[in-house]
């Protein structure tokens, strides 16, 4: 199933298609305000990534607490939706080490990067050297 939906600045849908097996199909009401909801995240978060509010954490992730140990050696809990956290228990259920977890963190809300099995730790560089490219967010 493809998906595109645009909104306009005031949050109008001004474009919207949906394709299934090659047939184009309508969005529900209920539908069209899911991804108004989440085309909103995405933009405050970019909003957010310009203005330089963001902040890159990364650790190693502590399922019985829910915790995260930084690379810089602070334990704290990150404020992620149910949905991040899910993906994160899932993920740690099949390893027999702690994963590694990374995410933004800025005002309007949280986005987890990335889960691995592997240790970034290593990986982890000074704030001033960190690139942050757009990546596409799936709806």
């Amino acid at each position: 199933m493809n998906i595109r939906a645009r909104f306009d600045d005031r949050g109008d849908l001004s474009f919207m298609q949906r394709e299934s097996d090659g047939e184009k199909q309508q969005l529900s009401n209920d539908q069209i305000d899911l991804y108004r909801y989440r085309a909103d995240q995405i933009r405050q978060i970019s909003d957010a990534l310009r203005q330089g509010r963001v902040v890159l954490r990364q650790g190693r992730w502590h399922a019985m607490e829910q915790t995260v140990t930084t690379c810089e050696g602070q334990t704290i809990k990150p404020d992620l939706d149910s949905q991040a956290i899910a993906h994160i228990e899932r993920r740690q259920s099949r390893s027999s080490v702690d994963v590694s977890v990374a995410w933004l963190e800025a005002p309007e809300g949280s986005q987890l990067l990335l889960v691995a099995n592997s240790d970034f730790w290593s990986l982890a560089t000074q704030r001033e050297n960190v690139l942050i490219y757009q990546w596409p967010i799936p709806i």
